[in-house]
């Protein structure tokens, strides 16, 4: 079970994602608008419209590189943060993180840097733990 990353998930108006789509030099992981299915094939229909784009490809144990690529991105990319806030757009950063230990508690530490980067820009932060690696 490796491989999950960070992906940024951004959601609003289908207006406010159709220009930011645009306009942006990042290519997004998947596009997806409210009451159409992502594919012939999906059994699920979306409830908003958005898009995910790629943050970080580091493994789900490799905690500390993804949110190095993160806070990298966050830098690096200040103008597209801040036209998602002027059209809109939410955005959420997603870790996706598994452990090696399955039986004790897991704990997950951001450091200041980071979540003050988020705030800068208005997004928030989760984190989608897949367990202990089999």
């Amino acid at each position: 079970m490796s491989g999950f990353g960070a992906v940024l998930r951004v959601s609003g108006s289908k207006k406010g994602v159709e220009k930011f789509l645009a306009c942006t030099s990042w290519v997004p992981l998947s596009v997806f608008w409210k009451g159409e299915k992502r594919s012939e094939h999906s059994r699920s229909i979306p409830k908003i419209n958005g898009f995910n784009a790629n943050v970080s490809n580091a493994a789900g144990r490799d905690l500390a590189k993804q949110v190095k690529d993160a806070i990298r991105m966050l830098r690096r990319d200040g103008t597209e943060f801040r036209r998602l806030r002027r059209l809109g757009l939410h955005g959420v950063l997603d870790f996706g993180v598994e452990v090696s230990d399955k039986d004790g508690p897991a704990f997950f530490r951001f450091p200041t840097q980071l979540v003050q980067l988020l705030a800068t820009y208005g997004l928030d932060m989760e984190v989608s733990y897949y367990g202990a690696e089999p």
